[in-house]
């Protein structure tokens, strides 16, 4: 068994109540991480079709829950995906955040010189402070900025949060395109 399988079969438990019996025959006795505790949070789902059948709003809960377990699995996310239990909705929300890179060696136009930088990034977290760290490691992950960044070892660049806010589910989202990049000046030439 491994994880897309796994995923797959959410899938088909998500879009039929009667694979619930397949679900758990195949997976019950599993002893493969992280599956084995995915199905230790997974067991109100699964035992609970028949309060799914009386109460709609549940149903909704459970069923959203389940989609962001899915959502998350793909991802990547598993540690994520262990915190939904299916007894009431994990309150996972959307956040915008401008990072601020600063102390960043570049070579633009042929001359190596520090720079900074602003870019908006989306997670979606619990909260600000999740937030805040899957920001900032979105951008010191990001591939772009990791091959043209040249600093030495001892002269780190430093990234900072510069502004959050929760979106609003109807709001556009900011452009997460590309890094606003600025010139630094040296501190002790401020005055020019």
């Amino acid at each position: 068994m491994n994880m897309q399988e796994f995923i797959e079969d959410l899938e088909k438990l998500l879009k039929s109540e009667a694979y619930i019996s397949v679900f758990v025959q195949k997976y019950e006795e599993s002893t493969e991480s992280p599956i084995k505790e995915l199905m230790y949070d997974l067991d109100h789902y699964l035992s609970d079709s028949d309060c799914r059948a009386k109460e709609p709003e549940y149903a909704e809960m459970q069923r959203s829950e389940l989609k962001k377990m899915i959502a998350l699995l793909k991802k990547g996310e598993i540690k994520e995906a262990l915190d939904i239990s299916f007894l009431s909705a994990t309150s996972i929300k959307t956040y915008h955040c401008s990072i601020n890179g600063k102390n960043f060696l570049l070579e633009l136009d042929g001359k190596k010189s520090k720079h900074g930088f602003y870019k908006w990034v989306t997670v979606e977290a619990k909260d600000e402070s999740e937030a805040e760290l899957l920001a900032v490691e979105k951008v010191k992950n990001d591939e772009q900025i990791k091959a043209s960044t040249l600093n030495p070892q001892k002269d780190s660049p430093l990234l900072f949060l510069d502004e959050i806010y929760e979106a609003e589910e109807t709001a556009e989202k900011p452009n997460e395109m590309g890094y606003a990049f600025y010139p630094e000046k040296k501190w002790w030439a401020f005055w020019k």
